[in-house]
């Protein structure tokens, strides 16, 4: 692995991780003249997730159900940011998890 120097070495691309069992989600809309975003706490999410596959998101006290394309892993330390978009700061939804750990990728590479 090379090493990277600065604020690029924070955060390192990973393709699978294993998980807790449960994330922060922050689901964003772009209503054309303002942004708004929701953040929903301590969500079940899949022990393990990959790059390139669609996980079904339940939760909420009144039953909400979301399809979140994974597109990005970000590790940094303990604590993973999943991204349904390449970059978070384009609007994309994002799950947050503390506790994770690398985990290999499936055999035969994640499915796009």
């Amino acid at each position: 692995m090379a090493l990277i120097s600065g604020s690029a070495a924070a955060a390192e691309a990973i393709t699978a991780i294993e998980t807790p069992g449960t994330g922060t989600l922050t689901i964003c809309r772009d209503w054309l003249v303002y942004d708004s975003c929701s953040t929903y706490h301590n969500i079940a999410v899949p022990l393990h997730l990959t790059v390139g596959e669609e996980v079904k998101l339940t939760f909420g006290s009144n039953l909400k159900e979301v399809f979140f394309p994974v597109t990005a892993i970000r590790r940094d330390s303990g604590h993973c940011t999943v991204l349904s978009t390449a970059a978070v700061d384009k609007g994309g939804n994002k799950i947050d998890i503390d506790g994770c750990a690398s985990a290999p990728a499936p055999a035969g590479g994640a499915q796009h």
